[in-house]
């Protein structure tokens, strides 16, 4: 199969950051490619905007040219899926969010889902009530989701600036990783165990791209299932294709046939 991931930084900067932690957890046969969203009006920043209407036309084309390029799924690379219903809508092809991956997956797993988001000093600067319209989207009970917060001490802006007006895309894509590495160490360890000791979460999810590969701490720390972001996108998309090869229609049995050689 065919998938590609779409990441919401205009500037490439995750990439191949990306495209590696996809690799090292692809399926044989599953094939991949990663593309950053680009075009008029969207901002050059490693994070995404507080205006996800920005991205709404350049991720229904990155989707339209998915599905004519031969591609048999979409990966959105941002928890809070900006554009997903759009282009579900849209598309013919599986369009597969993290946090949508997450809900459905947990389900698998346990009971109750401890979700754990990024924040600078208690606060976030996207509401919380977007995620919590996800959840009653995918028909879920508010009730199986608990939500906490990870701070996350940012760049500053003054260095994000410079570091994109040089080109030192290296130095700001380790800078920041850095400072989510020090997120999971520093209250996220603190809160996952919060999550499973007070709120009962059975399965734990980390809803942010960028901790995409770091969560082995927290998986050391307490005893349930801790969704990787990235990597739960990936195995939900999977999922979700060979399901639809395996369907009732011509295309479905055309593609189950080709699956069994």
């Amino acid at each position: 199969m065919n998938l590609l991931y779409v990441d919401f930084s205009g500037l490439g900067l995750w990439d191949q950051r990306f495209m590696d932690l996809l690799e090292r957890a692809a399926s044989p046969g599953t094939r991949l490619q990663v593309r950053h969203l680009e075009g008029d009006g969207l901002g050059r920043s490693p994070f995404l905007s507080e205006r996800p209407e920005e991205y709404y036309g350049a991720l229904l084309r990155a989707v339209r040219e998915a599905e004519e390029g031969g591609f048999d799924a979409v990966m959105l690379g941002c928890a809070s899926e900006p554009g997903l219903r759009a282009a579900v809508n849209a598309a013919r092809i599986p369009v597969v969010g993290p946090f949508g991956a997450a809900l459905h997956i947990s389900g698998l797993l346990g009971r109750r889902l401890g979700v754990l988001c990024p924040a600078e000093g208690g606060r976030r600067k996207r509401p919380l009530v977007w995620h919590e319209h996800t959840v009653r989207l995918y028909g879920m009970a508010e009730s199986q989701v608990a939500f906490r917060l990870v701070d996350v001490r940012k760049p500053d802006s003054a260095f994000v600036e410079r570091c994109v007006r040089t080109g030192a895309l290296e130095e700001l894509r380790e800078e920041i990783l850095a400072r989510y590495r020090d997120s999971i160490l520093g209250n996220g360890v603190k809160e996952a165990y919060r999550a499973v000791a007070e709120d009962r979460a059975e399965v734990l999810f980390f809803a942010c791209t960028l901790w995409g590969g770091l969560l082995a701490p927290i998986a050391e720390t307490v005893d349930v299932p801790v969704l990787d972001p990235v990597v739960t996108l990936l195995k939900a998309t999977e999922a979700a294709v060979l399901a639809a090869g395996f369907s009732t229609g011509s295309r479905g049995r055309a593609e189950n046939d080709e699956m069994r050689r």
